[in-house]
């Protein structure tokens, strides 16, 4: 498992996007306030490790880069 039962997912897929140098912003969608507040509170949480980081992009490399690298 690469992330704790009590962290939010929503929270370390906007912190994933936001680890790379290129992506300045990230604007998620929200169809509440709750979510609104959820998505804006992802800064305050503990960072995504260096670890975690590398488990994420394996999975990504393994899973998903080769049906969307073209897409970019």
């Amino acid at each position: 498992m690469i992330f704790n039962e009590d962290e939010s997912l929503v929270h370390k897929a906007l912190q994933w996007i936001l680890s790379f140098n290129e992506i300045s912003c990230v604007i998620p969608g929200a169809s509440s306030v709750e979510q609104l507040v959820s998505n804006l509170n992802t800064s305050s949480i503990s960072p995504i490790s260096d670890t975690q980081l590398a488990q994420t992009k394996s999975i990504y490399d393994k899973y998903i880069k080769a049906e969307v690298q073209d897409l970019w």
